[in-house]
Parts: C-alpha cells; structure tokens; sequence
C-alpha cells in the first residue's frame, strides 16, 4: 500500500524578495482601502513524499504518521509556513517531471 504526501508553503515567508513584494502590495491596496492580505501559496516548491506500507494504516496509525512526517518537515525547514496539504492512497503514477525513480 502506498500514500502519496503532499505539502503547501507561504512562498513569502520562504523567500525574502517575495515576502518584500506582498507588503508593497498589501500596502498600496490598504491605502485603497482594500485591507485584504494577499499571499501566494505554492504546492510545488516540497516535492510529494510516497510512503510505502505493508497494509493499509488505520485512523489512528495514519494520526501518527501525519504527526511525525510533520514533526520532521517543520523541524527541517524552520522558517517556512508549511502546510500538509494531503496523506492519500496512491493510486496514479506522478507526472515524469514530478518525480525520479531509484534504480540499483
């Protein structure tokens, strides 16, 4: 059995030019009056993880995965507002420019 893990991620908290822009802009529209903040999420910048298991996880062992491979990703990369977007079967192969097979 095998779980396809995807990941989101605030481009602007990850790179500083961005981060720089998105204020200039939420700025200029709050001297519109337009207090809405804009911000740009990306599901591409972490690749998706497959996770490979013997059976199908229950409830409760899926929880814990989620919380672990959280735990790591967050400890991994401290600065980023990472989001688990979701922790599904596998069922489709990705895109070939999404992924790379190892081969011994």
């Amino acid at each position: 059995m095998k779980y396809l893990i995807t990941f989101s991620t605030d481009v602007g908290k990850l790179v500083p030019a961005v981060d720089k822009m998105l204020s200039s802009v939420n700025n200029t529209m709050a001297g519109f009056g337009y207090h809405e903040k804009m911000s740009i999420t990306s599901t591409n910048i972490i690749p998706p993880l497959i996770m490979t298991v013997a059976r199908e996880l229950n409830v409760e062992e899926k929880a814990t995965f989620e919380k672990i491979i959280m735990a790591h990703m967050l400890n991994a990369f401290p600065n980023v507002d990472l989001t688990m977007d979701s922790f599904e079967p596998y069922t489709e192969p990705l895109p070939e420019a999404e992924h790379t097979e190892h081969q011994e």
